[in-house]
Parts: C-alpha cells; sequence; structure tokens
C-alpha cells in the first residue's frame, strides 16, 4: 500500500497537540515554510542547524547569523519581515575554527560581527580567542577577522552607549570597553553582572552565564543572557534579562524571569535560550532565539520566534514562553522576500553553493572544485573520519536525497547522515566493487556493484532511514537494512570521498516528502 506521507506526519503525535501539519514549499523541494500566508507564521522561522541567532535591523532591514563549524561559517541571512529569510553570504570563507555564539551589529555606517573562534580539539583542550570582522555591505566584502586579545572568553556582545562610547560583554558577566573603531579593547575586563538565581529544583546542564546581548531603550540599558547550559536536560536552558542605567550596572534583574524557558519535557522545543530582542520600524517587538525539537534533536537547535510586549514598568516580556503553541501573528507592514535555501545542486556554477560547508581542516579549494555540473572532490583518508566531507542540513522531519558519483579507482566515495560533531555515521557508499553501509561509525561491505558510477538515495522518514542504489539513476534497489539516527548529534546530509584519486558528484537533490 502506497504510504500517505502527509497524512502520517498529520497522526504523528508531538507532544503539543496543537502543532499543525507543516506546510510544504512550493517548490519542488518542498521545504518547510513558517509563514502560513495568512498573517501568522509557525516556528521555526529557519529550520535546520541554525544555532545561537543574532539578528540587527538596519530601517526595514534585518540581518541574522549564528554559530557555525565548518568552513565557511558565519553565513548572513537577510528579511525584510522577520519570518521569511535568505541566505546572502558568508562573512568568513576561510577555515578560522569553529564560529561560536557570534553578536551582529550595525553602527554608524559599518556592520561589525564579533565572535569567538574555538579551535578543534588538540591535547585534549581547546582555545577559545575573539575576533571582530567588518564590512560596509552585510553581503561582504568581510574583513579579516581582528584579534580581541580575549582569550578564553566566549559570547561577546556589542553595545554602543548614545554618547559615543561602546563596550563589550562576555560570558560570565564580563565587560571590557572597546575604542571608538570598535575593533580594539581598552582596559581591563571586569565582572559586572552575577546573572538571575533560578529555583535549585529546576533540572539544568550548569549556571552558565552567557551570549550577552544589550539594546538601550528608553533610559535604560537592557542585558539579556542565557542561564542553565545550553543541552544537557530538556528543561535546561533559558533567556534572562537585567536592567540598568548605566552600560557598566548596577544590573536589576526583570520580576518577570525568565523571558524564555522550556517548562516540561513535554513541550516542542526543548532548550529555549540564547535569545536577542528585536523592534519592527512601526515599534513592534519579537525576541529571537534557538531550540531543539522534541524528537529531532539531531537536527541540532533551530531558530525561533515569539512576540513581546513591554509591561507599563518597561519589563519585556511573552505571552507564553512555549514557541510551539502554535500560530502567531507575523509583523505587520514587513516584505517578503521569499523563504529558505535551496539545498539542491546542479554544480553548474564556479564557485560552491551558500548551503555547502566543508568539515575538513584547509580551505575549500583544496579538496573541492565546481563548474560544468560537477562537483569534483579529491579523496583523502581511508575512512569517513578522515575523508574529503561536504555537507549541508537538511530541514525537514521527512525528505529524500541522491546523488550521482563517478569515482577513480582507488576511490570510495558515498552519501551520509553524518554526526557533525564526529559521533555517528550511517549511509551507502562504494569501495572497491563492494556497496558500504555505514551505520553508528562502523562499515560492512556486503553487496557487490560492477562499475565505477552509480547513484545514491537515502531516504529519512522521521528518522527511520532507508538506503538505495542504481546503476542507470532511474531503477532502484533498496538495501535489506534501515537504519534510525535519532540519536545522531546533530546530522548534516554529506557527500564524502576517501581513499585515492578523484570523485566527481552530480545532480545531488532533495526533496521535504511531508
Amino acid at each position: 500500500m502506497k504510504l500517505n506521507l502527509l497524512a502520517f506526519w498529520a497522526a504523528w503525535l508531538l507532544p503539543c497537540s496543537n502543532v499543525a501539519v507543516a506546510q510544504v514549499n512550493p517548490t519542488t523541494e518542498r521545504q518547510f515554510v513558517a509563514d502560513r500566508g495568512n498573517g501568522t507564521y509557525l516556528n521555526p522561522i529557519i529550520p535546520g542547524r541554525f544555532a545561537d541567532p543574532t539578528i540587527c535591523r538596519v530601517g526595514s532591514d534585518y540581518y541574522m547569523t549564528h554559530s557555525m563549524g565548518g568552513t565557511p561559517s558565519l553565513l548572513i541571512w537577510h528579511s525584510r519581515d522577520l519570518v521569511n529569510w535568505k541566505p546572502i553570504g558568508y562573512a568568513a570563507t576561510k577555515n578560522y575554527g569553529n564560529s561560536w555564539a557570534p553578536d551582529l551589529t550595525y553602527h554608524k555606517g559599518t556592520f561589525y560581527l564579533y565572535t569567538t573562534f574555538v579551535s578543534d580539539w588538540k591535547d585534549g583542550k581547546r582555545t577559545f580567542e575573539n575576533y571582530v570582522i567588518t564590512a560596509k555591505k552585510p553581503e561582504g566584502p568581510w574583513s579579516e577577522p581582528i584579534a580581541l586579545k580575549l582569550p578564553g572568553k566566549i559570547d561577546p556582545g556589542h553595545m554602543a552607549t548614545p554618547d559615543g562610547k561602546r563596550y563589550l560583554y562576555v560570558n560570565k558577566g564580563q565587560v571590557i570597553e572597546l575604542d571608538e573603531s570598535g575593533t580594539k579593547t581598552i582596559g581591563e575586563i571586569k565582572t559586572v553582572y552575577e546573572g538571575w538565581k533560578y529555583p535549585d529544583e529546576w533540572l539544568v546542564e550548569c549556571f552558565c552565564l552567557e551570549s550577552p546581548k544589550l539594546l538601550y531603550r528608553n533610559g535604560y540599558y537592557y542585558l539579556t543572557s542565557a542561564e542553565g547550559g545550553t543541552t544537557g536536560p530538556s528543561t535546561s536552558h533559558m533567556a534572562v534579562v537585567a536592567r540598568s542605567r548605566s552600560p557598566l550596572g548596577p544590573w536589576e534583574n526583570s520580576p518577570l524571569n525568565p523571558l524564555i524557558k522550556t517548562r516540561t519535557r513535554s513541550e516542542r522545543w526543548w532548550s529555549q535560550g540564547h535569545a536577542t530582542l528585536i523592534d519592527t520600524p512601526d515599534g513592534q517587538w519579537y525576541t529571537i532565539f534557538h531550540g531543539y525539537e522534541n524528537g529531532y534533536r539531531n537536527a541540532g537547535r533551530q531558530t525561533l520566534m515569539l512576540p513581546v510586549s513591554w509591561t507599563a514598568d518597561g519589563w519585556p516580556t511573552i505571552a507564553a514562553d512555549n514557541a510551539g503553541a502554535g500560530y502567531y501573528p507575523s509583523p505587520v507592514g514587513g516584505q517578503n522576500m521569499g523563504n529558505g535555501m535551496t539545498l539542491s545542486d546542479d554544480f553548474a556554477a564556479s564557485t560552491l553553493g551558500l548551503q555547502w560547508r566543508s568539515w575538513n581542516p584547509g580551505e575549500i579549494g583544496d579538496w573541492f572544485r565546481t563548474g560544468g555540473n560537477q562537483l569534483r572532490m579529491t579523496a583523502q583518508g581511508m575512512s569517513v573520519a578522515t575523508s574529503s566531507r561536504l555537507g549541508c542540513f537538511p530541514v525537514n522531519h521527512a525528505y529524500e536525497a541522491e546523488v550521482e558519483a563517478v569515482l577513480d579507482e582507488g576511490a570510495e566515495a558515498g552519501l551520509l547522515l553524518y554526526g557533525t560533531e564526529g559521533n555517528s555515521t550511517g549511509g551507502i557508499g562504494l569501495k572497491n566493487g563492494q556497496l558500504v553501509v555505514h551505520s553508528n561509525s562502523n562499515a560492512s561491505s556486503q553487496f557487490p556493484f560492477k562499475g565505477q558510477h552509480i547513484w545514491f538515495r537515502l531516504r529519512n522518514l522521521n528518522n527511520d532511514v532507508a538506503l538505495y542504489y542504481s546503476a542507470d539513476g532511474r531503477a532502484w534497489t533498496k538495501l535489506p537494512m534501515s537504519l534510525e539516527v535519532s540519536g545522531f548529534r546533530p546530522i548534516s546530509l554529506t557527500l564524502y570521498a576517501a581513499g585515492q584519486g578523484e570523485v566527481r558528484f552530480r545532480r545531488f537533490q532533495y526533496r521535504g516528502l511531508e
């Protein structure tokens, strides 16, 4: 009997009873889209692995970026209505390390992007260095990173005062002054905020006072911070608010804290936190934050939004800090510029599409060349962990991806769901005339295949994954074993090439199945 995927999704029991069936994109990819088309939206506003959102407004234009691993990083998104977002380019095109908790701001005609670049593990340690990148236009060109000489600190947040002074907040409630250019620190760093004390019985990962986001409104400086840890228990993360008449405190905590929090494990969104307050040109207010979807933690932290109102005595509040509670009113007067990022790729362009990121050390050009309707990938290493890898993030609960590959002798290649933190791998590959099934980072070669020209297909139905192959791209054969990938942390759709020589990939296609 033919599977009715839409009915399957409609019947699937999320803990939140009034979550609607995902509206599909009118494009052939059928991506999830937040905009309901009737003046309301449904979270997430950016699906997929886009954590630690930071947003700024310039006139009627909004710009956002996120934490990112891989190369390139710091993808800039553009919107005119806060609901529909389109990517416009990367701020960091070279390999500087993983970008953590950036802060994007616009000051006197220049965009500033403050971030922590984190090195890979070495000798059991990682290094944390803070930088600023600048540009006159959000699509770039962006400068090379400028070191701020704040080693070991994370989550920089910028503040400019009405009298022209500039400050940079970091984790643990610490702050340091910046010079007029915003690219150099002045004096010594000091602690000015101790955070908000939540009840002892709450289930959290750690106190972890992080992600300071600042704004000035009606004579007050407002500081929005994260507490509770970014993963851990489902209820761990939260966003809290404090205010002061001075950028250096003393800070008064909101009597309405926390602004954002997952209250129970049954909610649709877990570990909600890392919030930024943003206004529209006509004075509406929203908060942008992130969370893991219940049942789909392997998709990573996704970008969420809720409407905000202000109390008579000047505190931000929301009607309910549950981003999965249903539909919400979209900002009035915004312009829909289209939604999302195409994942399919015919590799006709001479540069990689914005959907792709490399998980290899070095630069993109070291391993990947595109154009002429093919992606040429240099094979390296003897396993997936040491191979050349290029990935993008799926945006549906159910989807299908396929790609054509031509392998040199001595090369191995395939299509994977890759745990981008190196924890798990699942998918299909071809090696030395044998189909290779990857499951939980183990590989088994059990199925013969003649030739070096093959098509791979991966079908994910709500974390249950079927694997297919074809010798001509028309007649498909399903492998007898399938996978369950809910435990992967988090996953990307990844093309890989191991061994020796080169692999040519063609016609990568992504289709949502909801």
